[in-house]
């Protein structure tokens, strides 16, 4: 079972090796992003072989890149395996809680190799274009003390921006909910939990 396991994951990550390939041979993957952004909303996007759906628009944003002076870029095997991990849960709460299935998603990948302010940084900036629509937001890290730092940081920038039809999903340590749910109200935000472990 495990070897059969093993098989799918490889082939699942030789199916978006093209993707992955963009990312890595370009030198600014922030400008990629910005370019796909300008009609995705935020983020680029997640190729359905993770995501586990071909007809939903799921993007993601703060895509590791060589500007953090980290080895490895792009889709990187634990980047991945975050993703795979959590979207069949993800998909589980936007149905059992009658989650309009048309809403556009984004990752928000926080990553533990860069600093609490850059991570921040990014996220306001997701934020600022998910204002005023009506999209779900799904954090994602191996590291949720970074995660939920990340979003008090930013909690005084978004608490003054037009949040209140976005959704935040929270997948993790049942010990962080309260401080999640916290900054989803401050910041109007509908708020979706399930423990992750």
């Amino acid at each position: 079972m495990h070897s059969t396991t093993s098989t799918e994951s490889a082939k699942k990550r030789a199916a978006f090796a093209a993707t992955s390939e963009l990312a890595t041979q370009s030198s600014d993957i922030t400008a990629v992003a910005g370019r796909v952004s300008s009609f995705t909303g935020a983020g680029l996007p997640v190729p359905a072989s993770l995501t586990g759906k071909s007809d939903r628009g799921v993007y993601l944003a703060n895509l590791p890149s060589r500007q953090t002076g980290g080895e490895l870029v792009g889709y990187t095997p634990r980047l991945q395996d975050l993703i795979e991990d959590a979207m069949p849960l993800f998909w589980h709460i936007l149905e059992r809680n009658l989650i309009e299935s048309d809403r556009p998603v984004h990752l928000f990948y926080v990553n533990s190799s860069e600093s609490l302010q850059e991570n921040g940084r990014r996220l306001i900036d997701l934020f600022t274009r998910l204002s005023g629509t009506d999209r779900i937001c799904l954090p994602i890290s191996s590291c949720h003390s970074m995660l939920v730092n990340t979003f008090r940081f930013a909690l005084p920038y978004l608490r003054g921006m037009e949040l209140d039809d976005v959704a935040l999903v929270y997948l993790g340590e049942n010990a962080n909910r309260r401080t999640m749910e916290t900054v989803s109200k401050e910041c109007g935000m509908a708020f979706y939990f399930h423990a992750f472990y």
